[in-house]
């Protein structure tokens, strides 16, 4: 079942046993440190003058953030947003530039939801449709998230609605129908 659709108690239950498997297998599921090389608002003070496409493969740069949503493009494209300090950056995570072998690609990202913490180092750049992006090389959960996160919701899902008293009135739209 998707995480998205299950019960909040349930997803809690789940991820108390992934947890559970994590420290039984050694790891631990909060490491001890990390160290950020830039804010997520500096890093995009930096880097937001990159050209589309563009990606500074010589410069490693390492950002602490908040998942808040996840998108799958295929099994080997993942797509984050990365918040930090209340601002968003795209991380693109790529089997093909990643240090794991596809196998463990694919286990890791599937273990990682909407919430954690994350600590990421990769390349900057932009991606081909002119979002700043983070290209991972070292992703690491610094803090799983244990209970589900509400779900955004989008800019244009708002419904409009018409004018009735009691309501504010946008000055902005306010047309004047005299003529």
């Amino acid at each position: 079942a998707d995480d998205e659709d299950m019960d909040p108690t349930q997803y809690y239950e789940n991820r108390l046993k992934t947890l559970d498997v994590l420290k039984a297998g050694g790891a631990n599921p909060y490491p001890h440190k990390f160290l950020a090389s830039i804010s997520v608002p500096g890093y995009i003070e930096k880097y937001k003058g990159l050209n589309e496409g563009e990606k500074l493969a010589d410069v490693t740069e390492c950002l602490a953030g908040r998942i808040m949503n996840k998108r799958t493009s295929s099994s080997k494209l993942l797509f984050y947003d990365l918040y930090g300090d209340g601002v968003k950056v795209q991380v693109m995570a790529d089997a093909r530039t990643s240090e794991l072998e596809d196998t463990e690609f694919s286990s890791f990202h599937s273990g990682v939801k909407r919430g954690d913490i994350v600590g990421i180092c990769g390349i900057p750049g932009k991606s081909n449709r002119g979002e700043l992006s983070v290209f991972p090389r070292k992703f690491v959960v610094l803090s799983p998230c244990l209970h589900m996160m509400p779900r955004q919701k989008s800019e244009g899902s708002a419904v409009p609605t018409q004018w009735a008293p009691g309501m504010c009135r946008n000055i902005e739209k306010y047309v004047l129908r005299d003529q």
